[in-house]
């Protein structure tokens, strides 16, 4: 009993891991559009920028991914788990609404609205990723108690 306890424990917190590294890539895939969005301005390219932000392009991948992350994770989660995840997971929704709808409206902005919006975007996936750290922190912790 307490092998296949420990075995759910490092299950559990692979699930948790594997999220926390899924977050980090989303935070680094919206850096990497405000680079873009960046460089374009430089160059002048406002029309490269509102190509490159379409939301028939851009908004329909970026939702999925986050959409795939927190289908992938709810289930991989036990309930305590699940329960200290959850503001995050909730989180990454929001940030996928925000997503959706800065890109449905991007052709419509300056590449400057569109940067600004994109480093707040990017700032609330470094503190959702900071918020996930904490809760998989607490939670070994917590875990690592148990066993």
């Amino acid at each position: 009993e307490r092998e296949a306890r420990r075995t759910d424990v490092d299950t559990m917190h692979a699930a948790l891991d594997d999220t926390a590294s899924r977050v980090r890539g989303l935070e680094a895939a919206v850096a990497s559009l405000e680079a873009l969005c960046s460089t374009q301005r430089r160059r002048g390219g406002e029309d490269d920028v509102h190509r490159a932000l379409d939301p028939r392009r851009l908004h329909p991948d970026d939702v999925a991914l986050v959409q795939r992350l927190v289908a992938e994770a709810e289930p991989a989660i036990v309930s305590r788990a699940e329960a200290a995840v959850q503001p995050a997971i909730q989180h990454a929704k929001s940030i996928a609404v925000a997503c959706q709808q800065a890109a449905e409206t991007a052709a419509a902005k300056t590449s400057t609205a569109i940067a600004a919006d994109v480093t707040h975007l990017r700032e609330a996936m470094r503190r959702n990723a900071r918020d996930v750290e904490d809760r998989l922190s607490a939670l070994r912790t917590d875990t690592q108690k148990a066993v």
